[in-house]
């Protein structure tokens, strides 16, 4: 299992320093990274999408009840995927279209329903 791709749990200089670099056969590291992950079948990424978090820290406060959606990609569409998520921006008619597409992209995915504990 892959947890991260090279350069990104690196200081953002030296992460820009490694995308720029050039491997034997002339492959940015930005490049590299790119053909790495089209090759492997896992990795395990943490993606959050939403509002600031100071706004999401004060609805924390006040409500008990949350929802958390959870994707596996197939090998190679992680992006895909990730773009997947603004899909009614970019255009698609609706949650039945999305669904669809969104189901050629992912190996499984899973919504989990949490109450809070205080």
């Amino acid at each position: 299992m892959v947890r991260a791709a090279p350069g990104e749990l690196l200081d953002p200089e030296r992460a820009s320093r490694l995308a720029e670099a050039r491997t034997a056969d002339g492959r940015t590291g930005a490049q590299l990274d790119h053909d790495i992950l089209g090759a492997i079948a896992w990795r395990e990424d943490l993606y959050v999408s939403g509002p600031p978090l100071a706004e999401v820290e004060s609805r924390f406060a006040v409500n008990d009840f949350y929802h958390v959606e959870i994707f596996v990609s197939l090998a190679g569409k992680r992006d895909a995927l990730v773009e997947e998520r603004a899909a009614r921006e970019a255009g698609f008619e609706g949650a039945g279209v999305i669904g669809n597409f969104m189901r050629s992209l992912i190996q499984y995915h899973n919504d989990t329903l949490l109450v809070s504990i205080r």
